[in-house]
């Protein structure tokens, strides 16, 4: 019926490993798990630590943004997320904020200021910088505001 010669081998689809080594199926295999595992590395420890972060706890002081020790833009706004029935007032790098260069948004009980042409910060200086806000109850007048919650960034 088939035409074999008496003398042949006749080998099913079983492949012979070379020197004991590992079929090439798995050895692909393993490699492309190794490179899931890679990114998937990757991708966590990126996007470890985004999400919401923990509000600051010190009096009305709710958030403040940038965040402490954050990479900023010069021209980024810095401030600070109140209590109701807060306000406050702010200096970076030691210099008051006069406060008719205050941003206030009521709603969301927000004061912060942006660095701008004709401002009392024009732009930030690349570098490290530190803010600090003196918080006050909105009734009462800035002069009797309390000590300074303060915090450092960078600017870029």
């Amino acid at each position: 019926m088939w035409n074999v010669a008496p003398d042949a081998t006749f080998h099913m689809t079983k492949r012979v490993w070379k020197d004991g080594g590992v079929p090439d199926w798995l050895r692909r295999s393993l490699y492309g798990f190794a490179v899931i595992v890679a990114f998937l590395s990757l991708f966590l420890a990126f996007d470890r630590g985004r999400g919401e972060e923990p509000p600051v706890v010190r009096g009305p002081v709710v958030r403040v943004f940038p965040e402490p020790g954050a990479v900023a833009l010069r021209q980024e706004a810095i401030g600070v997320d109140l209590a109701f029935g807060y306000d406050a007032l702010i200096e970076i790098d030691g210099r008051p904020i006069p406060d008719d260069q205050l941003d206030r948004v009521s709603g969301i009980n927000r004061v912060s200021f942006t660095p701008g042409e004709g401002k009392e910060i024009e732009t930030l200086d690349e570098g490290r910088h530190c803010a600090s806000v003196r918080y006050f109850n909105a009734g009462d007048a800035p002069e009797q505001a309390s000590r300074p919650y303060s915090w450092c960034f960078t600017a870029a």
